[in-house]
């Protein structure tokens, strides 16, 4: 073989079998719907699907409907209960409208802007709208969301500017240029694809193949790819099913293929990312802003210490979850001045009486800030 058809050979094969460019890829898997007024489901789980994420290196971020939380769905606070694990853990909440029905038609297939008459809502309504289900999210689950996604991805220029002065500053849609702004101060990142969507086992390998040529081919040009998903909590296939097996190989497969340069975040991380701005989980990058070290002694017993630093006179809550989220302690909940401190948690509860052994999480927040620790305990 001369050395001129071996490098027509490498330039013919190699493009077949690698992606095309060495750029990283911000992956984000966006979990659109969870529950569905119309379902007949009782509570299912995003336990093992979340699990199968996690074991790729990835993060979700569940487009949450707020007002599902205080339904008949939730009478048990399972969901919020599943939630609150899944921030602890690293996940995203982002907001998706309030209750996913349109107050002029009554359909469930739209909220921001009437479908169904071709009409949208005054700049106050759709504002009111929008601090229902602020408060709903914050007042169960205690996140601030700052990303959405519009029910039934109908909306309209009022509800951009809805979004930007009600504190969004992350959208998700189609309808505009992907990693541009809308509105002044609200950036879009447009979901990609969808190919779970009532997926059966003769579809299987035909989805996945599919969902890795469109990952290659959009990826490295658009500098992420942001997949679809949805209705955990109401498709079975979502707990022990086909979807938990279908991500886990493709994202076994992307790891393969890319490496180091998948990096697997949140919507609102990716974006922030995208358009130049650094996020306070970036804690590396911004050590004397707000931040918070590791747990240490880590595993501990009896009692083990944490640091964290204050950038500005600012309201500090440092509080301890189980595996479970639920609250175990509150270590501190008041105003610090500017500066470093050590707080130390000795393994007890709002009673002080000893917890079990287990792992156990230690969460920073500050406003909208948020940041989490690790712990382990061993007797």
């Amino acid at each position: 073989m001369t050395l001129i058809f071996r490098l027509l050979f490498l330039m013919i094969i190699l493009p077949a079998v690698l992606p095309l460019r060495a750029d990283s890829i911000y992956f984000v898997i966006r979990v659109d719907d969870i529950f569905s007024s119309s379902t007949s489901y009782g509570a299912a789980t995003n336990y093992n699907f979340e699990r199968a994420v996690e074991a790729g290196g990835g993060k979700v971020t569940y487009v949450t409907i707020p007002h599902r939380l205080i339904e008949w769905h939730n009478a048990t606070g399972y969901l919020t209960r599943e939630l609150e694990s899944s921030i602890l853990r690293g996940h995203e909440i982002a907001q998706h409208g309030q209750d996913h029905r349109c107050d002029r038609c009554a359909s469930t297939g739209h909220e921001m802007f009437c479908a169904t008459y071709n009409s949208g809502f005054t700049l106050s309504q759709q504002k009111n709208n929008l601090a229902a289900g602020f408060r709903l999210l914050r007042d169960t689950v205690g996140v601030i969301p700052v990303s959405f996604v519009s029910p039934g991805h109908y909306e309209d220029s009022v509800t951009y500017r809805a979004l930007a002065e009600s504190g969004f500053s992350i959208i998700s849609t189609t309808k505009h240029p992907t990693k541009s702004e809308v509105y002044p101060g609200l950036y879009n990142l447009a979901p990609n694809e969808e190919f779970t969507w009532l997926i059966k086992e003769p579809d299987y390998n035909t989805k996945l193949n599919a969902a890795l040529a469109d990952i290659d081919l959009r990826g490295p040009e658009q500098g992420y790819y942001c997949l679809l998903f949805h209705d955990p909590f109401i498709r079975p296939s979502y707990e022990n099913g086909i979807v938990v097996r279908w991500v886990k190989q493709l994202m076994d497969s992307l790891n393969v293929r890319y490496g180091g340069r998948i990096v697997y975040t949140t919507l609102t991380d990716a974006a922030n990312k995208l358009r130049g701005i650094t996020t306070i989980k970036d804690e590396g990058l911004m050590p004397e802003l707000f931040s918070m070290s590791e747990v240490f002694p880590n595993p501990f017993n009896p009692e083990t210490s944490v640091n964290f630093t204050v950038p500005d006179y600012s309201p500090i809550r440092l509080e301890v979850f189980d595996i479970t989220g639920k609250s175990v302690k509150v270590l501190t909940d008041d105003y610090y001045h500017t500066g470093t401190y050590t707080l130390r948690w000795q393994g007890t509860d709002e009673n002080n009486l000893p917890v079990a052994s287990g792992t156990y999480f230690i969460k920073l927040s500050s406003g909208s800030m948020h940041l989490i620790k690790k712990a382990l305990l061993l007797k």
